[in-house]
């Protein structure tokens, strides 16, 4: 979305709100309390919050309570926002609504052709930072299954934990639930790694052994693969 501003309106006749952030609970907020005042903000809503947190109600506030011809003020931008990605759709919101906003530092007024100016470019800088995310994330999937790895979360049950189930299920006799508690994992893990199993077995193809770097074969014959449970979970 292009935000959009009547240029041509000369006085923006809503109310004036300030917004005052600092990171941590030991900063004053004074200073910046002050600046918005002399700029005229009627109302100020504060915050003691890490720009980088999602959660900032006194902000969340503001933004719920905004009208077109509103106008909010905050001392610097960082104020509001440590990206231009975030800053771009916090922009995009105020415009939709027809809230003018200022940022006194930056001398940045959304009223003003020049405020437009710089809310193309900050459009531009939002876009960049998509694609850069993008391009890293993409590059260290492509690194990783480079390793023979997958994105997200590890596997509960790798190649040695898939050999002990079975052996302790199918050559012991153990429940799901010793199973599970000797080789930490989850009882629903071991019931979902079961159910995989009877799937591909009842398929006749190699998946599920596959899948676990197993050998069909091996784990067919009479001899364990995994140690003792018992003396296992003793120790």
């Amino acid at each position: 979305m292009n935000p959009t501003f009547d240029l041509n309106q000369d006085s923006w006749t809503g109310t004036v709100y300030g917004y005052a952030r600092v990171s941590t609970a030991d900063q004053s907020l004074d200073h910046q309390i002050d600046a918005l005042r002399q700029a005229g903000c009627e109302k100020i809503y504060t915050e003691k919050m890490s720009g980088t947190r999602n959660d900032r109600e006194q902000l969340k506030k503001l933004c719920y309570e905004l009208e077109p011809g509103d106008t909010v003020i905050v001392t610097r931008l960082s104020r509001v926002s440590r990206s231009s990605r975030d800053t771009m759709k916090l922009m995009d919101a105020f415009a939709e609504v027809g809230v003018r906003f200022r940022a006194l530092y930056e001398a940045i007024d959304t009223a003003t052709s020049t405020g437009k100016l710089f809310l193309t470019i900050l459009s531009g800088l939002a876009e960049a930072d998509r694609e850069t995310i993008v391009a890293s994330t993409n590059a260290g999937l492509a690194a990783a299954r480079a390793r023979g790895k997958k994105g997200g979360r590890p596997p509960a049950i790798d190649t040695e934990k898939a050999k002990r189930i079975l052996d302790y299920i199918d050559r012991l006799s153990l429940d799901i639930g010793e199973t599970a508690d000797i080789v930490k994992v989850s009882k629903r893990t071991v019931q979902r790694f079961l159910a995989e199993k009877k799937e591909s077995d009842d398929a006749g193809n190699d998946d599920f052994y596959n899948k676990y770097g197993l050998s069909k074969k091996a784990m067919a014959s009479d001899v364990p693969t995994s140690p003792d449970p018992i003396a296992e979970h003793v120790a």
